[in-house]
């Protein structure tokens, strides 16, 4: 897991930096606290699928683009199947 949250946190970090915002920013927008985002982008923990939906919203990308294609994994990591959000 620790491999997915690293690429999950270096994947947060580009977003962040191509939209101009501040890791307080996007906590802000999220509802949550800084040490969380903080947390998000030292790949000590990671959010939830339903907060990824939103950093998706927020940032303006995919959530492949914040946790990787199965290619970008080490070899022998499990992958994570490829979630899509439903429009309606």
């Amino acid at each position: 897991m620790k491999i997915i949250n690293t690429i999950f946190a270096q994947n947060l970090k580009r977003q962040l930096n191509y939209n101009g915002m501040k890791q307080t920013d996007l906590a802000k927008k999220l509802n949550v606290t800084d040490a969380a985002v903080s947390d998000w982008c030292r790949s000590v923990k990671a959010p939830g699928l339903d907060v990824l939906y939103q950093l998706c919203g927020i940032l303006g990308c995919t959530i492949s683009e914040l946790i990787g294609e199965p290619e970008d994994l080490p070899e022998g990591a499990i992958p994570i199947v490829r979630v899509e959000k439903r429009t309606q």
